[in-house]
């Protein structure tokens, strides 16, 4: 099986594209969403400074995974939720 990776250019541009009209970014895999997911974009800003320009960031511990989906979730001001997968094959630094 193939380990897929967080997709940080894609998390980023998602937020850069749509920062006016959300409240809030979460990411984690899909299917082990409890215990994985964090808030790494609220009210403007990112919660720490590295999601903002380092690649092969952990969330949670966790970087990627064999069997799980790297996922965005985004809270908009309106209430709607939107969820894209961010996933890449590699790591950035390479495996």
């Amino acid at each position: 099986m193939m380990t897929t990776y967080y997709d940080w250019d894609a998390i980023r541009k998602f937020i850069e594209e749509h920062k006016d009209d959300i409240v809030e970014v979460d990411v984690g895999m899909a299917q082990d969403w409890y215990w994985t997911a964090e808030t790494i974009y609220a009210n403007g800003a990112y919660t720490d400074p590295k999601y903002e320009t380092e690649h092969d960031i952990s969330v949670a511990g966790v970087n990627g995974s064999w069997w799980a989906t790297p996922l965005l979730k985004a809270l908009h001001k309106d209430g709607r939720y939107s969820e894209i997968t961010v996933e890449r094959d590699t790591l950035v630094g390479g495996e």
